[in-house]
């Protein structure tokens, strides 16, 4: 994910105090309020607006979100941060629907789905993100990362965060999160690398 910003960049912890985040989601939401933001909550279409009139000051978005609402051509700032939550997409069907359908549809559907698809996201998204990257340097404008004594708090903080709601998901009954999770960052690290 990336932090957009339109007058100051968003460079050190100490950036967060206070800062009016338009974030894209509960985890999101979660560790920006817990590093000082004020967390808010302002639909896709209207983040371009929100930003120009300044009710934000800066947003959460994936690379191609940036380009897709054309906060690039709003914002001045780009903070690439890895710790926030990437945007999650579902491919579901009725179960009904499902079993309805002849095993040779299923296998087609199911090839192009799942790790597969997953995979194809990870890949298409970094090569947006390097693509953005250069276009973004040529404007003259700022593609920023953390440092890395904030990149070590702003760790502690995410781990703390992420032991709260898998706490709070084990007491829910929710199964295999934790499994779950550490499966998620170990292919973030996979697909970090590319």
């Amino acid at each position: 994910m990336v932090i957009g910003s339109v007058a100051k960049p968003v460079a050190t912890l100490d950036d967060f105090k206070g800062l009016r985040l338009r974030t894209n989601g509960k985890s999101t939401a979660l560790l920006a309020e817990r590093m000082g933001a004020t967390v808010m909550t302002v639909p896709g279409p209207d983040i371009f607006m929100n930003l120009q009139k300044k009710i934000v000051e800066a947003t959460v978005a994936a690379w191609e979100g940036h380009r897709g609402f054309g906060l690039v051509n709003i914002c001045n700032f780009f903070t690439e941060s890895d710790f926030l939550p990437p945007i999650y997409f579902y491919l579901v069907i009725n179960e009904n629907k499902w079993n309805s359908l002849p095993p040779d549809l299923q296998k087609v559907m199911e090839d192009a789905s799942g790790a597969r698809f997953a995979a194809l996201g990870g890949e298409t998204e970094a090569s947006i993100s390097e693509e953005m990257r250069k276009s973004l340097q040529v404007e003259g404008k700022a593609v920023l990362n953390f440092s890395a004594s904030d990149r070590e708090k702003i760790d502690k903080v995410c781990a703390e965060v992420r032991e709260e709601e898998l706490s709070r998901m084990e007491k829910e009954g929710v199964p295999d999160a934790r499994r779950y999770v550490a499966e998620f960052l170990e292919l973030m690290k996979q697909y970090e690398t590319r």
